[in-house]
């Protein structure tokens, strides 16, 4: 998922975050945003020329910087229950799909 990287959600609550990991040593290597864990697997992605890492949390699908955990963008998504599971889809060359169950 992004080479040397492993990227998930972690929390609960109140203190949710998302970030990455040496995949190697199991070291933090950045913690960014507040947003509630969704269940969908994160994934790194080559949007309109910038690498981004994805998640599709409980808040919605969000953007940042693989490297660095640095805020893209978001897209808001809330769900009955905060459920959202199924990883976002890259549709070439510049789209994200997305879906869930009942929106709110």
């Amino acid at each position: 998922m992004g080479g040397e990287r492993l990227f998930t959600m972690f929390g609960r609550d109140g203190d949710e975050w998302v970030g990455s990991f040496d995949a190697a040593t199991g070291v933090e290597a950045w913690r960014s945003l507040s947003d509630m864990a969704g269940y969908a697997a994160p994934v790194t992605v080559e949007v309109g020329g910038i690498r981004q890492a994805l998640f599709f949390t409980a808040e919605g699908l969000v953007s940042v910087a693989p490297a660095t955990g640095d805020f893209y963008w978001r897209v808001p998504w809330r769900t009955t229950f905060d459920v959202n599971a199924a990883a976002p889809v890259v549709v070439p060359p510049d789209m994200v799909f997305i879906s869930s169950a009942t929106a709110r």
